[in-house]
This record gives structure tokens, C-alpha cells and sequence, in this order.
């Protein structure tokens, strides 16, 4: 759960969940965090899941705005690896045959995750 402040408002530096992701633009991804607190654990997950298809990965958190009818920012999770592209595409379906299509549509509508 996200701290915060004694007015309700989020703390900007609050500890999050988050070692091992490198993160592109933090406050804005805090923020979408804070409004999708679900997805601290889905995060969390993620990032163990991914450690056990891939090798030679680092993790990549940004904001971004998929093609899609309503154009809603989205948190993207990027998984920039060294392997074979098609390795890593195999590598990619692997993960969401083994966990990422369980996860719920509430999570699914706010997080995509992707090669880098």
C-alpha cells in the first residue's frame, strides 16, 4: 500500500516494492502505481516470473500510450534481455502461457508487458 502523507496526499519518495526495475520518468510511474495499487504485486510477480523464463534481462518501467481506441496511458514493463530476439519472443509466450494470461482483466488493462 502506498504511504501517505497525514492529508491523504501520496508521498513522492515513499519505499516501493520496486528494486530491480530501472524506471524511466519514477514520479509519473509512482503515481500510476498509486492510483493501480494492484499492481505493486502484479510488479512483484513479474519480476520473479521473468527471472525464472529469461537470462541476461534488465527490467524496464515507463509510461506509455498504446494504440487503442481510447489511447489510455498504460504502465509498460519492458524486458530488455541479450538474448536471440526469437529466443526471447519463445521466452516471451513462455511467461504468458505460465502466468501473465491468469492475471485479471483489472490488471491486464493497466500494465503491458513487452521485449525492449
Amino acid at each position: 500500500m502506498p504511504m501517505t502523507s497525514s492529508h491523504g496526499s501520496v508521498i513522492a519518495d515513499a519505499p516501493w516494492p520496486l528494486d530491480g526495475f530501472e524506471i524511466r520518468d519514477e514520479r509519473r510511474v509512482r503515481a500510476y502505481i498509486n492510483a493501480n495499487p494492484a499492481l505493486a504485486n502484479v510488479l512483484e510477480e513479474a519480476r520473479s516470473r521473468i527471472a525464472d523464463i529469461f537470462r541476461g534481462f534488465t527490467l524496464l518501467l515507463k509510461m506509455g500510450f498504446p494504440t487503442s481506441p481510447l489511447n489510455a496511458p498504460k504502465l509498460i514493463l519492458s524486458v530488455q534481455t541479450t538474448m536471440p530476439r526469437r529466443e526471447a519472443l519463445e521466452k516471451l509466450d513462455d511467461l504468458d502461457e505460465a502466468w501473465w494470461l491468469d492475471q485479471p482483466t483489472s490488471v491486464d488493462k493497466n500494465l503491458i508487458i513487452t521485449l525492449g
